[in-house]
């Protein structure tokens, strides 16, 4: 049986399982038995115990492949052991599901939402993402329902596992981040002390930069660099998240929505945040909200949300989003 991620079994080490690269691949034909127990055994002799390494994203196109359980097992035991280095938390979560269902057994975390879960069966997979560190499974059906509304595809299996969490690595994404997230502070910051008015030069810097910021978001996703080893802190990934929630580039959205909320799945970017990202998307997509986060100015000066779907729910839907009740947070806005 898998390791049912408890923290006090021992921690497979290179003895047990050991690895090559080349042949690892998913596109290629599933490994029989003992050439996958080879490949696993190699890919993991190549891997530092201690240090980032991508090469974790090969043992998960293995275990992803492999028709053999007991390589499948070891490999995610293996890779449960480096998801405080370098394996995402939750893309572990789905791959583990994923073998699990693939040998006939039942989920571990919840991650493939379905219906007839029991109040027993939610109350394990919670004491599971509590120890792995990763949001609820009501979350993650409000998330499967969000995309659904939104017409967004399901998430391809553990694309991005490799996850590096070394936050004293310094690299490239991380200082171009730093130089792009200054500039864009700077501008709105102008823009502000003009009173956000749209006719005023500091309102094409904000936008010019806006798009600026964009074009390098859009490029980080595209090539899997944004998240993916590039050791972003907590504070990183809400400096990425503010530019980006900016973009009016519905392309754009829909290609960091799952990055942006696999990072809210992982505690690593708040709920609010992941609320606005789903309403923007919504609104550019021309369908109704679903938290209502974003509002319009009347002829009166007042701010009222722009329509949103099921009114008579939202509060519920907001309370799971850690978001105020609509008419509160909409009399706080008018109040200021």
């Amino acid at each position: 049986m898998i390791a049912r991620f408890l923290r006090t079994c021992t921690v497979l080490t290179t003895a047990v399982i050991a690895v090559s690269v080349s042949t690892a691949d998913r596109s290629n034909a599933r490994p029989v038995a003992s050439e996958s127990a080879r490949l696993l055994s190699s890919l993991v002799s190549n891997i530092s115990q201690d240090k980032c390494s991508p090469l974790v994203e090969k043992v998960a196109a293995l275990v992803a492949s492999t028709t053999d359980d007991a390589t499948r097992k070891s490999g995610i035991d293996f890779l449960e052991s480096r998801t405080e280095l370098d394996v995402s938390p939750y893309q572990f979560a789905r791959l583990t599901d994923q073998a699990l269902q693939e040998s006939k057994e039942d989920q571990y975390f919840g991650t493939i939402v379905g219906a007839g879960v029991t109040p027993d069966e939610e109350f394990l997979f919670n004491r599971h993402r509590d120890n792995l560190g990763i949001e609820s499974y009501e979350i993650e059906a409000r998330l499967a329902e969000d995309r659904a509304q939104l017409g967004l595809a399901a998430p391809t299996a553990s694309a991005t596992i490799y996850k590096c969490l070394d936050e004293d690595i310094k690299n490239k994404t991380r200082f171009e981040l730093k130089a792009v997230s200054s500039r864009s502070d700077e501008t709105r910051k102008a823009w502000q002390s003009d009173e956000f008015k749209t006719d005023t030069p500091s309102y094409l810097a904000a936008k010019k930069q806006d798009e600026a910021a964009g074009v390098w978001i859009s490029e980080k996703i595209t090539s899997n660099t944004l998240f993916s080893g590039s050791a972003l802190t907590r504070r990183d990934v809400f400096d990425v998240f503010l530019m980006f929630q900016h973009s009016a580039d519905l392309t754009l959205m829909i290609k960091g929505f799952d990055q942006f909320s696999e990072q809210m799945m992982e505690r690593r970017l708040p709920r609010e945040c992941y609320s606005l990202l789903a309403d923007r998307t919504a609104m550019l997509m021309k369908k109704d909200q679903i938290y209502g986060t974003q509002g319009r100015d009347n002829a009166d000066g007042q701010t009222s949300p722009i329509p949103y779907s099921s009114p008579n729910e939202v509060d519920v839907r907001r309370e799971l989003m850690n978001l105020d009740p609509i008419k509160e947070y909409y009399s706080k806005i008018n109040n200021k």
